[in-house]
């Protein structure tokens, strides 16, 4: 009994911990293997730009963007101008065949997006528009209003049109909002790109989680053994 007890918070804490690496998860026509490690606004957003959740609940911009699952939250009404930057492990994106990233808004309107990369110092851009409709739809609350539904649309970015030669990492990719009224809920790394070269992070999660499973398997024989002498 008091072995279970001991040990049963041990391998909760080991599935949470596998459970952060997360993905792939399929939108539409499009899987996702990897997710931005960290985002924020470099410029621009203020009111009307808020967030949107498919629970009541507020999120920032780097919850909004990083992590599984994608669309389950994002940012509403990024007014012309906004600037959004979302960061990559390194490794986890790289120029693959095929288009790169997938980009999704939660509205079916033109959102314009002016993107760029960390390869070239952000000089050359593409114009992306995200109205591909997914065949998603999804309800939201926005800033607190709703649900309302949203059809989830989405664009394809290929790295080679950004100039970044081939098999090569990017780390790093802005998002210009041209609005006129941008609702971008994820970027996400396409299983087109193959397998990338895990994270320094997803090494460290697994590691972490194998030394937390050793040291319940100890615990528990030691607790164990130490029962039986007493009896």
């Amino acid at each position: 009994m008091t072995t279970r007890l001991f040990c049963t918070p041990i391998y909760a804490l080991v599935l949470h911990t596998i459970s952060m690496a997360g993905g792939p998860e399929t939108i539409g026509p499009h899987t996702i293997i990897r997710t931005p490690s960290a985002a924020s606004v470099a410029s621009g957003g203020g009111a009307p730009f808020t967030w949107l959740n498919q629970a009541n609940v507020p999120v920032n911009i780097n919850e909004a963007f990083t992590g599984f699952s994608v669309i389950t939250d994002g940012f509403a009404n990024a007014p012309a101008g906004t600037t959004i930057l979302v960061t990559f492990a390194t490794g986890t994106l790289r120029n693959g065949p095929g288009p790169d990233l997938v980009l999704l808004d939660a509205n079916s309107d033109t959102n314009v997006y002016l993107v760029a990369t960390s390869h070239d110092g952000f000089s050359q851009q593409i114009v992306v528009s995200a109205f591909a409709d997914t065949g998603v739809d999804r309800s939201y609350f926005v800033g607190g209003a709703g649900p309302t539904s949203f059809d989830i649309t989405a664009a394809t970015i290929d790295l080679s049109s950004l100039g970044v030669p081939s098999g090569m990492v990017v780390e790093q990719v802005r998002l210009f909002c041209e609005g006129p009224s941008n609702d971008p809920v994820g970027l996400g790394v396409l299983e087109s790109v193959g397998p990338p070269v895990p994270a320094a992070s997803t090494w460290m999660i697994a590691s972490f989680a194998l030394l937390l499973l050793s040291a319940g398997t100890i615990i528990q024989r030691t607790t164990s053994l130490a029962i039986y002498d007493f009896k």
